[in-house]
């Protein structure tokens, strides 16, 4: 059963290709929705699959950002609202 998941990832995590590692990852395991940066600086993950998967996929976030650095992750789990084909960066 596909569930989503949002993330807000605080730290160094804008203009390192952190959203491309995330995009990576998010393939790999077949998981679908979008990375984008905020105006503040944070990075905002939504991404929908199964329960296990979402969490090999924050993980994944945390053990390698890429050139990242993270200082706190927020993680919400809800019932998917909107489909995506994909895994897109914003």
């Amino acid at each position: 059963m596909k569930i989503k998941l949002k993330i807000i990832v605080k730290g160094d995590v804008q203009g390192v290709f952190f959203r491309a590692h995330a995009k990576k990852y998010a393939e790999n395991l077949s998981i679908t929705g979008y990375a984008k940066n905020l105006i503040n600086g944070d990075v905002e993950i939504i991404a929908l699959g199964e329960k296990v998967k979402l969490e090999e996929f924050l993980e994944k976030i945390k053990k390698d950002p890429g050139y990242g650095r993270i200082d706190k992750i927020e993680t919400f789990f809800s019932e998917v609202d909107k489909n995506f084909e994909d895994f897109k960066i914003f």
